[in-house]
């Protein structure tokens, strides 16, 4: 299932196409090592991450459930926070909690910024 909406995905929006009107930033983690000889949420990370990355080489970073390496879009501000997981629980800070906001938070509003004069330059010069 994970790898058929990953193809939808990279099918129905590949890169940043909107860009520069859209103000892309991508945010992922490495926080925790898929591992096939790992323990605990290392082993069940590497399962995961396979459906993504099925040919890569191990240990594959990732935040637990997605991959480092494909949850940075192309073409995109990219930040990577190495102490972030995926959802909520387990007692770890994840992408939306006050620690993770606070350094994804200044490049969204840069990213939207930067649209926001895309779009400005673009209707003058209509």
């Amino acid at each position: 299932m994970v790898t058929r909406a990953a193809r939808w995905l990279a099918r129905v929006e590949p890169d940043a196409f909107h860009s520069p009107a859209v103000g892309y930033v991508t945010v992922g983690s490495r926080a925790i090592a898929g591992r096939s000889d790992g323990v605990g949420r290392e082993r069940l990370a590497e399962r995961t991450y396979r459906a993504f990355l099925p040919d890569l080489p191990g240990p594959i970073a990732g935040d637990g459930m997605v991959p480092l390496e494909r949850s940075l879009l192309p073409g995109t501000g990219h930040v990577v926070l190495d102490d972030i997981v995926h959802g909520q629980g387990g007692g770890r800070p994840w992408y939306g909690s006050d620690a993770a906001v606070d350094r994804w938070w200044p490049v969204a509003l840069d990213a939207w910024r930067t649209a926001l004069h895309a779009r400005g330059r673009t209707r003058a010069s209509s």
